[in-house]
């Protein structure tokens, strides 16, 4: 840790680990949101700063009941999570400091759409949360060249995730229903992200509980499906043909039976089946977390 005008910063030569990684909506990543070495000018964060890291507000519902005694609980309705931090700009002149204030505020602009922010703990533990910036609050001068400020980000989707993707592979074997497993590390259900390649046709996927078919049936080896059943992306919750795995998409329909599925916590078994063909399917899931410093799954 490092000492500035009273303000307790983030020193990355001692902090290391405490990285603050922000993509914008356009895809450009933003590294200068690290703890800098201090006493070098530039951008740093506020140690112990931070607010809405843990567990997503919520609403409990509450269902009546014929019995004027109780109620029944049923499930909490999770809000919006809003994520802040502190931040302090402090430049050399007062050139260098509009410098910085122009930049931060031309990376943070919410018409670039949605983007990442990526918090690596002190223990090395990577979480992302995706969402869009809000403007700045709570500014307050500290000489001519230097301000502090707090960012925050607001997040539709409140949990954080994991940085990665886990996958998961085998091939469909016609109406042979192939059985594999997938892994959830995370505390709450994953929504994957499914891409079949090759020929195949009217393929099924199921978990223990739902299941998704494609009415359709692709001609090439290189042709794909993909199934995006996350309900945040820009492609969310559709089903779309790509001949030869490129051009523009097609929308292909699902079977009246059918359901975005979602994979539960834990090992659990997921089935492929189709009316015909040995094409490849992909299914692959981030893991999801209620707190920045959830570990593994509850």
């Amino acid at each position: 840790m490092a000492w500035w005008h009273g303000l307790v910063i983030f020193d990355e030569n001692e902090e290391g680990n405490n990285r603050f990684i922000w993509t914008d909506g356009a895809g450009n990543e933003h590294d200068d949101l690290r703890a800098l070495p201090y006493p070098n000018e530039g951008m740093f964060v506020v140690a112990d700063s931070e607010q809405g890291y843990r567990r997503p507000d919520q609403d409990d519902y509450i269902e009546p009941t014929p019995d004027y005694l109780s109620d029944q609980y049923r499930a909490p309705v999770y809000k919006p999570r809003l994520y802040s931090f502190e931040v302090l700009l402090a430049g050399a002149t007062r050139g260098e400091f509009e410098q910085l204030q122009g930049l931060w505020d031309s990376w943070h602009s919410a018409e670039l759409g949605q983007g990442v922010f990526k918090r690596e703990t002190a223990r090395g533990f990577v979480r992302c949360l995706d969402c869009v910036p809000r403007p700045p609050s709570d500014e307050a001068a500290i000489g001519n060249n230097a301000k502090t400020f707090r960012q925050a980000y607001l997040a539709a989707n409140p949990w954080w995730r994991s940085e990665n993707m886990n996958e998961v592979m085998e091939y469909f074997d016609a109406a042979n229903e192939i059985t594999f497993t997938y892994t959830n590390s995370g505390e709450i259900g994953a929504w994957p992200y499914i891409l079949i390649t090759g020929k195949v046709a009217n393929p099924k996927v199921r978990t223990q509980n739902d299941e998704i078919e494609i009415l359709y049936t692709t001609i090439d080896n290189d042709d794909e499906i993909r199934i995006d059943c996350r309900p945040n992306t820009a492609m969310r919750r559709s089903a779309f043909y790509y001949r030869h795995g490129a051009g523009s998409p097609v929308a292909i329909p699902l079977s009246s039976a059918s359901k975005y599925i979602s994979l539960p916590r834990g090992v659990s078994p997921l089935r492929i089946s189709a009316a015909a063909g040995n094409a490849q399917c992909v299914v692959s899931a981030y893991d999801y977390y209620g707190s920045l410093y959830t570990e593994v799954a509850l």
